[in-house]
């Protein structure tokens, strides 16, 4: 399925309000149908839903839309939007800040590290309990797994190996990384995770 209007196959499927929205360009391009069928123990309540939709959808269908089109202006050439970011955007009225947008080879790099490393996303849970990393974004997060495995393994850690094999700015990712030096706590859980998984490989990061 893509857009009819430019082509994109970067769709958001917003199920809670019933339509499937571009993400490149923000218009809605199909409608989801609830097939459900009605009992009459939910009769009065679709009844209810139905009363409901009348009075405020038209305004709340074109509050959402006025942020999906506001997403759509933001994005930049190269990247493409977290589906489910869009929808936890929406969902707040664009007051949760949530990472909307990552680089088209973003999930790629992602997926072939964590084919390569299965405990990385083990690791990027644990950053959650920090905000200063947790709001980081989706690349830096990875070069931060791959730093803390590097260095609860005692391996060699090569930062700016790391920043290249991810794609993050060097000299920033020093910076993210003095940061994750402070949390003992974390660097202490990363230990706790990789004591409970096989044994770790000898080597270089």
């Amino acid at each position: 399925m893509e857009c009819p209007y430019c082509g994109s196959r970067q769709l958001v499927w917003d199920t809670s309000n019933g339509y499937v929205v571009c993400s490149e360009c923000g218009s809605v391009v199909d409608t989801i149908y609830d097939y459900t069928p009605t009992t009459t123990r939910n009769v009065e309540e679709v009844a209810r839903r139905k009363d409901t939709c009348r009075s405020r959808g038209s305004r709340e269908t074109r509050r959402r839309l006025s942020l999906y089109e506001r997403l759509a202006r933001k994005r930049k050439p190269g990247l493409v939007m977290r589906e489910e970011n869009v929808l936890r955007y929406i969902e707040t009225g664009g007051r949760v800040k949530a990472q909307v947008f990552v680089r088209v080879d973003t999930p790629r790099i992602l997926e072939e590290a964590v084919a390569e490393n299965p405990r990385l996303p083990a690791i990027m849970k644990l950053l959650e309990k920090y905000p200063r990393l947790a709001s980081r974004t989706l690349r830096l997060k990875l070069a931060i797994a791959l730093y803390l495995y590097a260095r609860a393994s005692g391996m060699v850690v090569g930062v700016d190996r790391i920043a290249a094999r991810v794609g993050v700015n060097p000299k920033h990712f020093r910076r993210v990384k003095k940061l994750v030096d402070r949390e003992k706590r974390l660097i202490r859980d990363v230990v706790q995770v990789l004591a409970g998984s096989t044994a770790v490989e000898e080597g270089n990061y």
